[in-house]
């Protein structure tokens, strides 16, 4: 009995000096898998991933390099929905038709920059 007492405080001890998820540097950076045009209206996308945050802690944006730098972040007014899988979105009239990248920001973490390309 006292072995299982004493098992049991060191498993406590051990496990409230572990180090929690924030002390040790984990991130989660948001993930793009596909951007596809919406049929029925082409300056209306829908891109899909993982860890896409929400339209209150991320930004979209749109013509960065490849690094992500740089482009036009899509105005919160052009967002029809947004939810952690699936963004949709409409085409800021200002941005030029063409080939770029782009990119999602959530919380200060950048996604890897995805091919992207529209006309008008």
């Amino acid at each position: 009995m006292k072995r299982v007492i004493a098992l049991s405080l060191l498993t406590l001890i051990l496990g409230a000096c572990a180090p929690k998820a924030a002390e040790t540097g984990v991130t989660i950076y948001p993930q793009i898998y596909q951007v596809s045009p919406v049929e029925s209206n082409q300056q209306q996308f829908t891109l899909q991933g993982r860890y896409l945050g929400s339209k209150d802690s991320g930004v979209i944006r749109i013509g960065a390099n490849d690094q992500g730098e740089g482009g036009t972040v899509v105005p919160k007014e052009n967002i029809v929905s947004w939810d952690e899988n699936k963004i949709v979105f409409n085409v800021p009239a200002n941005i030029t038709p063409g080939g770029s990248f782009i990119i999602v920001e959530v919380a200060g973490k950048r996604s890897w920059a995805f091919s992207f390309s529209f006309s008008r």
